[in-house]
């Protein structure tokens, strides 16, 4: 073989071990796909995108182009350790928030699922950016999908929607994403009704750790509603008797009701996936103690259920240490998880399996924020809570997250337009 040939494939067996080489180190490195370069970020080419979350809080940033109309993301995240987390947040080309704050989180190694619906009033390019939750010394590992629907998701291609004159003459002129949404008003329902009906309960005098807020918050919280065209029922340090027939006197004041609302501020624990809101003056020594002295949150849910109202409301500022940990054979953080029926939204101060702080001002952290964003006009009841989770999180930074279950079909506005 002549030494020139030679010395020429020589140079393209190099070229291409470097090219399998420079291959290897990025695989090493970042999943494809994700950058954590918000200036550079990845170009989706696809409707639907996967990777990984290393609990480490690390951000990463996709581009996609979509619009106009409804776009939906159907987000998944699993937890592949004890827990796995991520928030999602979107900007426009000039990096102001088109959605903040959207927040999945799996635990006790599940799964979750949340679904996003955004209105975009012109085609436009968006940023998103996912970043994992970091619940300390690397834990939070898992995986997450997202996926863009909707006739206004045009994945990563910057080539505009099909004209009547290049369409596929085959093709009908649209088609809906799935069964039934070419039936579907354009315009979601705005949540009305005759009657705003809430329960307030404020615990805080209780005998072993007691709680300062408590009481300040249910106050605060009362007038706020009353503001707001709330009939407001309150209870201020109930014993569990007491406790049982305000939510009953509740249940029969918001039969016929467009809107109900419950709001507890005390002491929450969960004992073998049941959420438990506890009463003054309860005697509990074990675990079995507890569904005898403390009220079952789901009786609450099944009160709201009866009553078949437009829209019902649980806000559970109550997620503080569990007091009777020690003398549990089980001593779980936090509440767990309830599913929403339809039409109600569940609130917590914190994501489940963690705790909230009582706060250090005339209000616990959660409630002090919540209060703020209730009075904004022009809020939906969504977008209160996503301002209310941003500016908690960020004041205990990150320690706090708080964390919504819905199942709503319409907006609501706690301020009337």
């Amino acid at each position: 073989m002549p030494f020139a040939q030679s010395d020429a494939i020589s140079k393209i067996v190099a070229i291409r071990v470097g090219v399998i080489a420079l291959l290897l180190i990025f695989s090493a490195g970042l999943a494809p796909g994700q950058s954590t370069d918000r200036d550079n970020p990845t170009p989706l080419d696809s409707a639907e995108l996967r990777g990984e979350l290393d609990g480490t809080g690390t951000e990463y940033y996709f581009s996609f182009v979509a619009g106009p109309g409804e776009l939906t993301l159907t987000i998944d995240v699993k937890a592949s350790g004890t827990n796995a987390g991520a928030t999602i947040d979107l900007f426009d080309k000039n990096s102001r928030p088109i959605v903040a704050g959207i927040m999945v989180q799996a635990i006790d190694r599940g799964s979750e699922r949340h679904v996003e619906k955004v209105e975009l009033g012109t085609r436009q390019t968006i940023l998103m950016r996912v970043k994992g939750i970091d619940y300390g010394s690397g834990s939070g590992r898992g995986t997450y999908l997202i996926r863009l629907g909707g006739p206004a998701a045009q994945g990563g291609s910057a080539a505009p929607p099909p004209s009547a004159s290049n369409r596929n003459k085959s093709e009908p002129a649209s088609r809906p994403d799935k069964p039934g949404d070419a039936d579907r008003p354009s315009r979601v329902e705005v949540i009305s009704g005759q009657k705003r009906v809430a329960l307030i309960i404020g615990n805080g005098s209780y005998a072993d750790m007691p709680l300062r807020n408590p009481v300040n918050d249910a106050r605060d919280m009362a007038e706020t509603l009353r503001g707001l065209g709330f009939e407001v029922i309150t209870g201020e340090n109930l014993d569990k008797r007491a406790m049982e027939e305000h939510i009953r006197a509740f249940g029969k004041r918001i039969a016929g009701a467009g809107i109900g609302l419950f709001y507890f501020s005390g002491h929450g624990l969960q004992v073998n996936g049941y959420n438990y809101l506890l009463p003054v003056k309860a005697r509990i020594e074990k675990e079995q103690d507890v569904e005898y002295e403390a009220v079952e949150a789901g009786r609450v849910l099944s009160e709201m259920e009866a009553a078949q109202n437009r829209l019902n409301i649980v806000i559970l500022d109550a997620c503080r240490n569990n007091p009777f940990a020690r003398s549990f054979r089980s001593a779980t953080r936090g509440l767990a998880m309830m599913n929403a029926p339809s039409g109600t939204v569940v609130a917590y101060s914190t994501a489940p399996g963690s705790i909230a702080s009582d706060g250090d001002g005339e209000n616990g952290l959660y409630t002090q924020e919540l209060l703020n964003g209730m009075r904004v006009p022009g809020l939906k009841i969504e977008d209160v809570f996503k301002r209310v989770r941003i500016a908690v999180k960020e004041k205990s930074q990150g320690k706090q997250i708080p964390w919504e279950t819905s199942a709503l079909d319409g907006d609501f506005y706690f301020v009337k337009n």
